[in-house]
């Protein structure tokens, strides 16, 4: 059996406080959810720690913000030594995956995010909407249709523009080119070399209903998007196929081509945009993955 290389690991806490106090929530706390990380990471391999702490490149390596049970609040809150919370940590690669596991046989009995103590009660790897365990053989041998694609953004979902705008919109080709670079810089490898072009053509954004969200992160806010957006995979593109060739980039006339000269390519690329919509459930989309924005999971 494979080792998983994603895992997602859920903690449930309290606060370690008085019985009639109670402490103050911010949706910024992402930040220190992810220092914590790095702390349990670097438990049993300080090396990749220090590396996952260091690198500008996409991370193998996703948290959450501090979330209450139930409703999320986009507003400082008001918690008591009765209300439980829960954080998510999320390894992209067997090395952070097996840290973070290494973590579970030892864990202490409280730990510290921003200036208070948190009790840990449970630590789950199932039995919880956001923990799991899988591999990338899994997910790229699983089986699936997946002509419609339902996801739930649970947490604010962004993109940043090239010109240093924020895009808080479920725009298919934002979303799923997303996660076909995580996939690739990660480590799951190539899922078809004309993959990029055909989900600018060929997915299709047929419902939506969403709303917008204000994050405080420590430097400054992002506008994100939560709620539900269905997308729709097109078997074909009649204005694509009669459009002048001389108007098309090299990649969209390889495109064409290919799916001309060999229709059954299509089934492949549906097929690839699947793996994407498993694998955003451990990647998270968009920007501030690292603090918990942009959770997401095909419903």
């Amino acid at each position: 059996m494979l080792k998983p290389d994603l895992g997602a690991m859920v903690i449930k806490l309290r606060p370690q406080i008085k019985r009639k106090r109670s402490i103050t929530i911010y949706p910024n706390q992402g930040y220190q959810v992810y220092a914590l990380g790095l702390a349990l990471v670097q438990r049993s391999n300080p090396t990749l720690s220090e590396a996952l702490h260091n690198t500008s490149a996409i991370t193998p390596f996703v948290t959450s913000g501090l979330l209450p049970e139930g409703e999320l609040f986009w507003r400082p809150y008001s918690v008591t030594k009765r209300d439980q919370m829960w954080v998510r940590f999320v390894g992209l690669r067997a090395d952070v995956v097996a840290a973070l596991d290494a973590f579970t046989a030892n864990p202490g009995e409280c730990f510290q995010i921003g200036h208070h103590n948190w009790l840990i009660e449970t630590i789950m790897w199932d039995r919880h909407a956001w923990a799991g365990r899988s591999n990338y053989v899994q997910l790229m041998t699983a089986k699936r249709d997946v002509r419609q694609i339902d996801m739930e953004f649970f947490t604010p979902t962004t993109f940043h523009s090239t010109y240093g705008m924020n895009e808080p919109l479920p725009i298919p080709s934002r979303i799923f080119t997303s996660l076909h670079r995580r996939w690739q810089a990660i480590g799951g490898g190539i899922l078809h070399e004309h993959l990029d072009t055909f989900i600018n053509y060929y997915v299709a954004l047929s419902r939506q209903n969403t709303q917008t969200a204000i994050v405080r992160l420590k430097r400054n806010g992002e506008i994100g998007f939560t709620g539900r957006a269905m997308f729709t995979i097109k078997t074909s593109n009649e204005k694509f196929n009669k459009r002048d060739a001389g108007k098309l980039t090299d990649d969209e006339l390889a495109l064409r081509d290919l799916l001309q000269s060999c229709p059954e390519e299509i089934e492949k690329l549906i097929y690839a945009i699947g793996v994407l919509s498993s694998f955003a459930f451990y990647s998270g989309v968009g920007a501030k993955t690292t603090q918990g924005m942009g959770m997401v999971r095909m419903l």
